[in-house]
């Protein structure tokens, strides 16, 4: 950068340019990144992937990752398998929309129980909602049994609010409602 380019940028700008371009560098190499409460080191587990959203560690070592345009994809020995796991939901990615979170039941390792949530798109209608999906998670392979959530919404993210009986209700909703033990969202899950 010349100087008369150098001229053009407030010096923060510069100067935060400088150090984001120097954690770079450092992080290319391995070296540590130091910072005022922290420091780090980064090191690169896997790449090749496509707006990654979420990781999920499972318990023989395998780590698995969501895209936002409906992926999962899944890590084993410090390799990204070739494919997405089949059997995902049809999800909508648009903006913050997409396939966000995997998380593994607390007891996956017997149960093999995986929950995704993401962005379903509305039947009929333009947009989404946010929903949760349970299912098996075996031989590299996502199956859906039941959807465990689905938030009330108009697609466009500016759902009236509900009337003051159904917050009141909401707010007064026993966990011990209708959701099953194995959801980690019991109270958030909970349908009537």
């Amino acid at each position: 950068m010349s100087r008369r380019q150098a001229a053009c940028f407030p010096r923060g700008v510069l100067a935060a340019w400088a150090a984001v371009v120097c954690a770079a560098l450092a992080c290319a190499r391995g070296d540590i990144v130091q910072t005022v409460h922290h420091d780090y080191r980064v090191t690169t587990v896997a790449d090749g992937f496509v707006h990654p959203w979420s990781i999920a560690f499972l318990p023989g070592g395998d780590m698995l990752v969501t895209e936002r345009d409906g992926r999962l994809r899944i890590v084993r020995d410090g390799q990204l398998l070739p494919d997405p796991a089949p059997g995902v939901p049809e999800v909508l990615a648009r903006g913050q929309g997409g396939l966000m979170e995997a998380l593994p039941h607390p007891d996956f390792a017997s149960n093999r129980l995986l929950y995704l949530s993401y962005s379903k798109p509305l039947a009929g209608e333009e947009g989404a909602t946010t929903a949760v999906v349970r299912g098996t998670f075996e031989n590299d392979r996502f199956t859906p049994t039941d959807e465990v959530f689905e938030a009330i919404s108009r697609g466009a993210g500016q759902a009236p609010p509900p009337p003051s009986s159904i917050a009141t209700t909401a707010a007064s909703w026993p966990s011990t409602n209708t959701a099953t033990s194995s959801s980690p969202w019991a109270t958030a899950t909970s349908r009537p």
